[in-house]
């Protein structure tokens, strides 16, 4: 998180102010006692050694706000099967996907036309 901080062209302030903006639009809160994220909040979960650790459901949010991915690929690294990916390639593995079952149905139609005599 703090890498993506860095890279960022808005201040704290405005990171807050954004994740704080989107989360009404939300209907989110952070169920702590200001029921919205602070400066001194962000300051904590990206901290060197935190002792608060940002809510799983925000980690999405603040990677919208910051424009980066970073803190997502982290975690993703955590799990041996998981892997952030782009729309890009999103879009890539789909269209993948869909070869792989036409060139299944492809090869299913001629076996069946071979039964059949064709």
């Amino acid at each position: 998180m703090s890498e993506a901080i860095r890279t960022c062209s808005l201040s704290r302030d405005q990171i807050v102010d954004e994740m704080n903006r989107l989360m009404r639009q939300l209907g989110w809160t952070t169920n702590g006692r200001g029921q919205k994220v602070t400066t001194a909040l962000l300051d904590k979960w990206v901290a060197p050694a935190a002792s608060h650790v940002i809510p799983l459901r925000l980690l999405p949010l603040f990677c919208r706000v910051v424009q980066s991915n970073l803190p997502l690929e982290a975690y993703a690294r955590s799990f041996q099967s998981v892997e952030v990916i782009s729309d890009e390639d999103g879009k890539i593995l789909q269209w993948a996907r869909s070869e792989l079952e036409l060139r299944k149905a492809k090869r299913r139609a001629k076996r069946l036309a071979q039964e059949v005599g064709l």
